[in-house]
C-alpha cells in the first residue's frame, strides 16, 4: 500500500528542514541531528485526515490478518518513497508548493 504525505505534521518547528536542506546531504544530516528529539516514525509524523484514515485501516487489517498483510510506504515530498517505520525529522516541503516541472526535477 502506498500513501502520500501531507503538509500537516505532528511536529512543526521554526527550524524544521526545508527543501534547501534536502538538496545538500551534509546540511540535512547536521540539521536532522539537531532535530532528533522531534523526529518520529513516518507513520506517526503525518496528521492529515487521509493519512490517519489509512493508518486506521492498516491497523485493522494487521489486527485481523497479521502484521505481514500490509507493507505501507509513504511518498514524501522531502524524503521520497519511505517506509512507515523510517525515522524522519520535521520538515516543510510539499508538492503543492512546487510547479510540475519542479516536481519532475525533484523526483529525478
Amino acid at each position: 500500500m502506498v500513501n502520500s504525505c501531507i503538509g500537516l505534521k505532528r511536529s512543526k518547528l521554526e527550524n524544521q528542514l526545508t527543501l534547501e536542506y534536502f538538496k545538500d546531504i551534509n546540511k540535512r544530516q547536521e540539521r536532522e541531528q539537531s532535530l532528533l528529539n522531534h523526529s518520529l516514525k513516518a507513520a506517526d509524523m503525518y496528521m492529515g485526515t487521509q493519512h490517519l484514515r489509512v493508518m486506521e485501516d492498516v491497523s485493522f487489517l494487521r489486527k485481523s490478518f497479521g502484521k505481514e498483510v500490509v507493507d505501507l510506504k509513504i511518498i514524501s515530498a522531502a524524503y521520497g518513497l519511505i517506509s512507515e517505520y523510517q525515522i524522519i525529522a520535521p520538515y516543510s516541503v510539499t508538492f503543492t508548493s512546487m510547479k510540475s516541472s519542479e516536481i519532475d526535477s525533484w523526483a529525478n
